[in-house]
């Protein structure tokens, strides 16, 4: 059986529940029990950031902002409608 894709992995984490809507104001922020741990997900007008390991080392896309971004867009929570553009510092 071959690795999980970046999609694949996002969608399975929002459909075992496991996206949480903290609230939005200027960012929108997600909670997300990702697979090695719980994670903070900001998503913002310019970037999008999360807490992950993967994030923080390589500052690309991760499977937690995308698991948010498909949450958001499942349950109707508006957040800015850009490509994921990344922010690693």
């Amino acid at each position: 059986m071959g690795r999980e894709s970046l999609e694949d992995k996002a969608n399975r984490l929002v459909e075992e529940g496991k996206v949480k809507h903290i609230n939005t104001f200027k960012n929108s922020i997600f909670e997300v029990a990702g697979d090695s741990g719980n994670y903070s997900v900001i998503i913002g007008a310019n970037n999008s950031t999360c807490t992950c390991k993967y994030f923080t080392l390589k500052g690309g896309l991760c499977s937690h902002i995308l698991a948010a971004r498909i949450y958001a867009n499942k349950k109707g929570i508006k957040i800015p409608n850009i490509s994921p553009q990344i922010n690693n510092g």
